[in-house]
């Protein structure tokens, strides 16, 4: 970081510039240590630095990125104290390998939608007269999906279950049992359980409310909701870059803001994952791709995975350092097949 100090104008020109490099000496020693000693104690700093070198690095060329990230990580794992930001950086080097489509709407999406732009999508419904049905469904599926992160085709095999009635999972709490949507030819859907710790009867409401609206509808009908939920956010939108952001924004959008909310809140990727009904968490780098290094923008609650369909859920980093370091071990244990003359 460069530090400038102004000296006097007035001054002749040499006299104030021993003392102002020696100033932006001593000020720039001062950041130095107090930033570095912070980074090797708190994870946050070092979350906050992953994503501050995502951030400064956003448009540079993917190989320039790679090349950084793997020094900074070489660096990171040589110090026990930097174990979070080592982490962190791997997933960022994973990422680099395939980047995600429309990232930067994705942000952009990301950014817009907090509590405010909620308030003001809620106040449309209930001032103006033109509110449509297809827009008021839009909001409610939309809502629902916010905090639950429920696919929009899975909420015609959800079901909401109060503290102790479900029979699958045994919880103080209200539970969601959602059926996953996406599976293989010949498998079994597989089920998920979600816990509502701390909803309040409204938000539970909201939630039934999405599925007593999905359910009777085909799947044009469902598709139709996207549409009025961009009939809902274009009252909502201030300014020109947020009214670019509205054909870009439908129920889906929903499901990847929880995985961001829920990521701002400090849960895990395997614990996100498993809340979107993923198999792996690798998958989790196409629904996070907004701006996770920030507080949360929204108060509502989010539903979170059991602790058994948690264990479920693969890690993909895990898996990949293993994968590479058998193959570096095979490299290693393979013997010359040329047979030595003499």
């Amino acid at each position: 970081m460069k530090i400038q100090i102004e000296a006097n104008p007035d001054a002749q020109p040499d006299e104030y510039e021993g003392d102002t490099v020696r100033c932006g000496q001593l000020l720039r020693s001062f950041v130095a240590e107090t930033y570095v000693a912070s980074l090797m104690r708190e994870p946050e700093v070092q979350r906050y630095f992953a994503g501050w070198m995502a951030r400064r690095q956003s448009n540079a060329s993917r190989e320039t990125l790679r090349n950084e990230l793997k020094k900074l990580h070489k660096m990171a794992g040589s110090y026990p104290e930097l174990s979070v930001l080592e982490a962190e950086l791997e997933k960022q080097i994973i990422d680099t390998r395939n980047r995600v489509a429309k990232k930067s709407v994705k942000v952009g999406i990301s950014r817009m939608i907090d509590e405010r732009f909620i308030w003001r999508m809620q106040s449309v419904l209930n001032d103006q007269p033109s509110v449509t049905e297809p827009m008021r469904n839009g909001f409610v599926v939309f809502s629902a999906t916010l905090m639950t992160g429920v696919r929009p085709t899975e909420w015609w095999k959800t079901q909401l279950f109060g503290p102790r009635e479900n029979d699958q999972l045994q919880s103080d709490h209200p539970t969601l049992r959602v059926q996953t949507g996406k599976v293989k030819a010949g498998e079994t859907p597989r089920v998920r359980n979600l816990i509502l710790e701390d909803f309040e009867q409204a938000q539970l409401g909201m939630i039934e409310m999405a599925i007593e609206t999905v359910r009777p509808m085909s799947a044009v009908q469902l598709g139709y909701l996207s549409n009025g939920l961009r009939r809902v956010a274009a009252y909502a939108v201030e300014g020109p870059e947020e009214e670019s952001l509205l054909e870009e924004l439908e129920l889906a959008s929903a499901r990847k803001l929880f995985a961001v909310e829920a990521l701002r809140d400090n849960r895990s990727k395997k614990q996100v994952a498993g809340a979107l009904g993923h198999t792996s968490d690798g998958n989790l780098r196409h629904y996070s791709e907004g701006d996770i290094y920030c507080e949360r923008k929204m108060r509502y609650p989010l539903a979170r995975i059991s602790k058994d369909d948690e264990g479920k859920v693969k890690e993909h980093l895990k898996e990949f350092l293993a994968s590479r370091q058998q193959e570096q071990e095979a490299i290693l244990n393979q013997t010359d097949p040329t047979p030595k003359s003499g």
